[in-house]
């Protein structure tokens, strides 16, 4: 009793012919039995039509893609070698792909998804836990403006598993956003295209999300607290010079600008103080132009 591929099955059952029992086994160890709870090993190809509904585990070893037209729903764990669906994928186990995945649907993944090679998701991707793509090329492609979602843990984007390797992020539009960042449903800042050539990278600062505007002062007194210092980076000996931010956190008017960070290090976001530099050399123009009045 083996499975065999839907050719081989056609010919037990041609006009005048009596399939055998072992005929009759092989037809059923070809066919997934949804009753199972056990593992459903394949390892031919799977082309269907329907709705193809696994409560264990499905493995796909198949040479080439699984063909799926309808949904392929999932309750435990997928090990695919490549797979290809029509319409939607829905695996609330993990997701292990080796191959390519293309869903020309939506995709919702509510475990882990480990890909190797290319996923191109024509939908919306939604992964309840992480996703991780190893491959050197791996892409995640939406051609409905859907984009991948994240839901539950922290979603990491990483490429440093080999050497010289890059994340790579773009369109086709001019001056349109590569990433916008959000609080709850309220967007606080981008980084965008400036038309062709150049890269935007915009912190929120319309004037319908402040309030009690005022001009600032003694800008000066503030920088004069400031300590610029030079160094070398401990992990790659490398020169450099900036803020420490442990001082910056010593003076009130600059400690917002200190931000703890995942790793529990601390960051300076130095693109605010412009406003400060702004505000310290219009203070010392006035200044000149009082000497030079004065004379």
């Amino acid at each position: 009793m083996t499975a065999v591929n839907r050719a081989t099955l056609y010919t037990y059952f041609e006009t005048g012919d009596i399939p055998s029992q072992a005929q009759f086994a092989n037809l059923i160890d070809s066919n997934l039995n949804i009753a199972t709870t056990s593992a459903q090993a394949i390892t031919a190809d799977v082309s269907a039509l329907g709705k193809l509904d696994v409560t264990g585990a499905l493995t796909v070893k198949g040479g080439s893609a699984t063909a799926l037209t309808g949904n392929l729903v999932v309750s435990g764990g997928t090990a695919v070698v490549s797979a290809r669906v029509s319409d939607s994928i829905f695996i609330t186990g993990n997701a292990n792909i080796t191959g390519n995945s293309v869903v020309s649907g939506n995709s919702t993944i509510s475990g882990n998804m480990a890909v190797v090679g290319t996923t191109i998701v024509s939908g919306q991707a939604n992964f309840g836990s992480n996703a991780f793509f190893t491959a050197s090329a791996a892409d995640i492609i939406s051609s409905q403006n859907q984009g991948l979602t994240f839901e539950g843990s922290t979603a990491f984007v990483r490429s440093f598993k080999s050497a010289g390797s890059n994340l790579n992020i773009g369109h086709a539009t001019s001056g349109a956003g590569f990433i916008n960042f959000y609080y709850q449903t309220g967007v606080i800042g981008s980084i965008s295209a400036t038309g062709t050539t150049n890269t935007a990278y915009n912190t929120s600062s319309d004037v319908s999300k402040k309030q009690n505007i005022s001009d600032m002062q003694s800008a000066l007194a503030i920088l004069r607290q400031i300590k610029p210092r030079t160094f070398t980076w401990r992990e790659t000996g490398r020169a450099d010079n900036g803020f420490i931010a442990q001082e910056l956190q010593q003076i009130p008017e600059v400690s917002q600008f200190v931000s703890t960070m995942v790793d529990g290090s601390l960051g300076v976001d130095y693109s605010r103080f412009t406003a400060i530099i702004i505000a310290a050399i219009k203070e010392l123009d006035d200044k000149v132009n009082t000497l030079i009045g004065s004379k």
